[in-house]
């Protein structure tokens, strides 16, 4: 059996912080040309997304991880939230602690032919959520995010343009950023990013 449910959602409140995803208008169309490697346009799952996680996530406890989303995706609805049942649920289970957003990330970091090829339908309804997130608001955002590798001149130089290639999670608050680039050396990196945000996912996810 896997891990407890409500430790699950409480390392997802310490992991994603403030924010799922930074959208930054500056080099979205970079990040739109990087995820045609993940799914071409007008690409449409064959399966629903709770169809997809019962069949093809493969976490032992996503019956029990489902059964306590569909309560909170009612609650969501019933507080107002104008987000769609599907992107609600997309983004809540990305946030939760199981296999989902570990073997997400990991195939899309590594590009790995096989595992995009099954984690397809997961991508496309996250990004899809994501990206009708609205705005927070007119004004330039600020986030931080913290990752624990040695720092890259040439990768990492002032100002270039960086995509990141995998769903990546941010927060307004620096100090939150300090345990993630600290997690193996103790030399990583704390990146300060400025831009057009939207709305925060954690609004919706937790």
């Amino acid at each position: 059996a896997g891990a407890p449910l409500a430790g699950r959602r409480r390392a997802a409140r310490d992991r994603f912080a403030d924010g799922l995803q930074a959208r930054m208008q500056e080099g979205w169309e970079a990040v739109q040309t990087r995820r045609l490697a993940f799914y071409e346009a007008g690409y449409a799952p064959e399966k629903s997304l709770v169809q997809f996680l019962k069949e093809d996530a493969g976490d032992p406890d996503m019956d029990a991880i489902l059964g306590e989303a569909r309560c909170f995706v009612l609650q969501k609805l019933a507080g107002g939230c104008e987000v769609s049942v599907t992107d609600v649920l997309a983004i809540h289970i990305y946030t939760v602690e199981c296999t989902v957003y570990k073997e997400l990330n990991r195939c899309m970091r590594e590009a790995d032919p096989e595992a995009i090829a099954r984690w397809r339908p997961m991508i496309f309804y996250l990004s899809s959520a994501l990206e009708r997130l609205p705005p927070l608001d007119e004004h330039a955002a600020t986030v931080f995010r913290g990752i624990s590798i040695p720092y890259t001149p040439e990768v990492y130089a002032p100002d270039k343009r960086v995509v990141w290639p995998s769903f990546s999670s941010t927060s307004s608050k620096r100090t939150v950023c300090h345990s993630f680039a600290n997690q193996v050396s103790g030399l990583g990196l704390i990146f300060e990013i400025h831009g057009a945000a939207r709305a925060g996912a954690r609004s919706i996810a937790e």
